[in-house]
């Protein structure tokens, strides 16, 4: 018995491991935690030169906005929907009543057939003195008539009381001007008819394209009047940013500039491309309107806030601390970041940040270069501001 109990100490000593002291700060065992070592992606904070910046206000405008109007007076029959519909090209949009010019349009046609058959019997008359100028009756008559043609009137001819040959071309252009006046009177009838059917095209207030009512401004049984707006639509899904930039730093932007916008929607930044720069400035606000293209897909509304940063050439550029956005921790609207002491204690120093760069985000202050901060702090990282870190 005795060196069985001999044997199990000596095994149970051999089974140990020895301690050594840990001096590594990135392996220092945070105060209150013992169990757990601190973190060890710590990054040391450095400065970068930074491009002054201005950040301008902007607004998400659709590309085509489209105010239609009523062009013929009436009350409306028919809207199509609430504000939100879409709607498709040449969808009718608002009806007015059509009425009245349905009953004008049917006694168009109606004078446009009583035109036709006027027409017509001219053609035919002119038609007879052309091929068949004096028909010869049939019965006693006859001899008479003949006699007429084959002495009264060459008899007349040659005495000068009277000349056959006019007397035709007399005829015949009363005939034909009796056709030009028939035709005159068709043309009329149908002029009539085509300004019936633009006024009853003006009653439909159709879609110009693909889009979205925006706004409403009459209702079904509303009387309306030629030129009153009936309601506003765009496309939705072809948007611009438009912002005003101050004229002193209107040089630095040009046509097809990509310029970093950030949106009340979005939590990380939309690229867009300079579009358009209007070539005057504003005689009262001396600014100049500049229009940013909208990315396809992009989650952007009409009237939304936007963001606009934008080179300022005026000022020099300056250095700053940059920090990884992956180290920013919230405290409400407050960003701060977890500061490793040189006793390797960590404790939460809130910061005022500024743009986000390709270098990281800009620390305006809270931060001097050299600094040691954690570039990934864990989520149940818990500490008080300028209090020691502790892991709950």
């Amino acid at each position: 018995m005795l060196l069985v109990f001999w044997l199990a100490i000596l095994i149970t000593a051999c089974g140990e491991s020895p301690t050594t002291p840990i001096t590594s700060a990135h392996a220092q065992v945070e105060p209150g935690n013992s169990n757990r070592p601190l973190p060890r992606d710590i990054v040391t904070v450095e400065l970068f030169d930074i491009r002054a910046t201005v950040s301008l206000g902007g607004t998400a405008v659709p590309r085509h906005l489209v105010t239609l109007s009523a062009k013929a007076p009436g009350y409306v029959r028919y809207v199509a929907g609430p504000v939100g519909t879409r709607f498709n090209p040449g969808q009718i949009l608002l009806e007015l009543d059509s009425d009245i010019l349905e009953t004008q349009r049917r006694s168009a046609w109606a004078n446009l057939a009583e035109a036709s058959a006027v027409l017509q019997d001219a053609n035919v008359q002119l038609y007879r003195q052309v091929y068949a100028p004096d028909p010869s009756p049939q019965g006693g008559m006859g001899v008479m008539q003949m006699f007429d043609r084959l002495v009264t009137r060459p008899a007349s001819n040659m005495i000068g009381t009277s000349d056959s040959r006019l007397e035709k071309y007399a005829q015949f252009n009363s005939l034909r001007a009796g056709v030009e006046r028939a035709q005159a009177g068709v043309m009329r009838a149908q002029s009539h008819i085509d300004e019936i059917e633009i006024r009853l095209d003006d009653t439909l207030i159709l879609g110009p394209g693909h889009g979205v009512v925006l706004e409403k401004f009459v209702e079904r049984g509303n009387i309306v009047q030629p030129g009153q707006p009936l309601m506003r639509v765009a496309d939705t899904d072809d948007l611009l940013i438009r912002v005003e930039v101050p004229a002193r730093i209107i040089r630095g932007v040009y046509s097809g500039m990509p310029v970093e916008v950030r949106l009340d929607a979005l939590d990380m930044p939309l690229n867009t491309v300079v579009e358009r720069i209007f070539p005057a400035a504003d005689a009262f606000r001396h600014t100049v309107t500049v229009e940013l293209s909208v990315p396809p897909g992009a989650p952007v509304a009409p009237g939304m806030y936007a963001t606009v940063v934008l080179p300022d050439n005026t000022r020099q550029s300056s250095a700053f601390p940059v920090v990884p956005p992956s180290s920013l921790v919230w405290r409400g609207s407050q960003p701060g970041v977890f500061f490793v002491n040189t006793n390797g204690t960590i404790e939460l120093r809130l910061i005022r940040a500024g743009q986000k760069t390709r270098a990281g985000i800009v620390v305006l202050s809270g931060l001097n270069a050299g600094d040691r901060i954690l570039a990934s702090p864990p989520v149940d990282l818990r500490t008080d501001l300028h209090s020691s870190a502790k892991r709950g």
